[in-house]
């Protein structure tokens, strides 16, 4: 389930974010009526519960790491191995935005875009990693059940 959450999230960012020219559809990608839980809501059919598009996607990092990294490793090793991935996401959260807007400068300077395109590389680039992390996550699932078989 983590890696195809995944995997519609780098897709949403590639397809829907990516291609955005009008606000309208920058607001549908960022607040769309998407019913996450059905059983948890009303009966009526004009109430409409707006979750954000990515905010589905995007919070299935942290709540699936500590299911996905239980099965990875060892009860005995599972805190000291959660805060060796604590400390690897420390770091690439704290240079991220910096980066992003290098990738912004570079954008407007050297390839000469204005507007909302000089935003396309750091939105590829979020998109293209979390499309990597799917298939990652599918690549360790795989290899997981062939250990399980044996």
């Amino acid at each position: 389930m983590a890696s195809i959450v995944t995997l519609l999230s780098g897709l949403a960012c590639l397809c829907i974010w990516l291609s955005t020219k009008t606000y309208g559809i920058l607001l549908f990608f960022g607040l769309s009526s998407v019913r996450a839980f059905p059983q948890y809501s009303p009966a009526s059919a004009y109430s409409a519960h707006f979750t954000p598009t990515q905010g589905i996607f995007s919070g299935i990092f942290f709540s699936a790491l500590g299911p996905l990294l239980s099965e990875v490793v060892p009860l005995s090793d599972f805190s000291d191995s959660l805060s060796i991935v604590w400390l690897v996401c420390a770091p690439i959260t704290l240079v991220s935005a910096p980066i992003a807007f290098a990738l912004d400068d570079y954008s407007k300077s050297s390839l000469g875009r204005t507007g909302s395109d000089i935003f396309q590389i750091a939105i590829g680039t979020a998109g293209g990693a979390n499309i990597a992390a799917a298939i990652a996550l599918f690549v360790v699932k795989r290899f997981q059940r062939k250990e399980q078989d044996v």
